[in-house]
């Protein structure tokens, strides 16, 4: 399989973009443009991404392009240091052809480190849903990636619980281990590893089965695990929820045997509680495999009308007897809709 090439200098990426004829407010534009494609979708080809300029050009004003400019711009971004990567899709699937517009824009939160390099990526394009691409007025805002107000509020909640027990039920086999988080602390306050975390630092390490040490592997996991453990509880969260590889289920309990490992005792109040802000926060994100849009927000778009009202035809043959308006009523109530004049 064909690699992806090293970033080049900034005077080289500069010569690129000056034959490619973009001016520095095109360019400031599309590198906002993509990156905020990136974090809402997660992975698109380019050929997609002119069909988001256009629904965009007509809500908003934006720099006039031509699709040839946006397909040279992705090929040049391929070569610059952007938080997601730009594929030749033979990089990614070995028996394709090159073209221009088959390349592929992927965030880099989608690529892991080390072994299994493409297959986050591949189990999130199965996941995918074939809905439109959400494209809104402030499209831009999207360039930074910001919490929610639903995001906050469980973040806050799992941050201020307290690790109270000594040991937890192992969630393989039942057996009683050691907790290992500080007694007595709140998660908002300390990191902490779990065992399979524990398991891939020492794996990348070469501490396990003799393997070679992968030191950028390890500086990548020291980085991921050196935040706060409600902000590692909610990452993880956020991200199988918008990546979609992980029914809503499967999340849950993720967080709840975190928690268990962790040392932290739910009352049923605060479990409740904990669910009531997993769903909130949930339906009121923005998720990559559902192509940037909110739970909420395409149940709104896909909602089924609950009300009925008859049109001249079927008006006409009520009024000239040829259909009872009662039994049509009564039809449509038995259905599940409403009856409006």
């Amino acid at each position: 399989m064909a690699q992806y090439p090293k970033p080049l200098s900034e005077k080289s990426i500069a010569k690129l973009y000056d034959k490619a004829g973009l001016n520095e407010k095109k360019i400031s534009f599309l590198h906002d443009f993509f990156t905020a494609a990136a974090n809402l979708y997660g992975a698109f080809p380019v050929a997609h991404i002119w069909e988001v300029y256009k629904e965009l050009s007509e809500k908003i004003e934006v720099p006039k392009l031509k699709r040839k400019e946006i397909v040279e711009a992705a090929g040049i971004m391929r070569r610059e240091s952007m938080c997601f990567y730009v594929f030749e899709i033979d990089e990614l699937y070995s028996k394709e052809k090159r073209s221009e517009l088959n390349r592929e824009v992927v965030h880099k939160d989608l690529i892991n480190v080390g072994y299994g390099k493409y297959m986050l990526y591949y189990r999130f394009c199965e996941s995918q849903n074939n809905v439109p691409y959400y494209v809104p007025e402030d499209f831009l805002r999207f360039k930074r990636i910001e919490k929610s107000n639903e995001e906050k509020a469980l973040l806050k909640f799992i941050g201020n619980l307290v690790v109270e027990n000594d040991s937890f039920t192992d969630r393989y086999n039942d057996n009683v281990c050691p907790c290992k988080a500080p007694k007595g602390r709140k998660l908002k306050s300390f990191s902490f590893m779990n065992r399979h975390e524990e398991f891939e630092l020492r794996y990348a390490k070469g501490e396990i089965q003799g393997n070679k040490g992968r030191p950028d592997v390890v500086s990548h996991l020291t980085k991921e695990y050196s935040c706060s453990e409600a902000e590692k509880i909610v990452r993880t969260l956020k991200r199988n929820s918008s990546y979609g590889v992980i029914d809503s289920m499967a999340e849950i309990k993720g967080v709840f045997d975190e928690l268990n490992e962790v040392g932290v005792s739910l009352t049923q109040a605060k479990s409740e509680k904990l669910l009531g802000l997993i769903n909130d926060f949930h339906n009121n994100s923005h998720h990559m495999c559902i192509r940037g849009w909110k739970p909420v927000e395409l149940a709104a778009r896909r909602e089924i009308p609950t009300a009925i009202s008859f049109g001249p035809r079927i008006k006409k043959a009520i009024a000239e007897g040829k259909m009872d308006k009662e039994e049509l009523i009564e039809g449509i109530s038995s259905i599940g809709f409403n009856y409006v004049e």
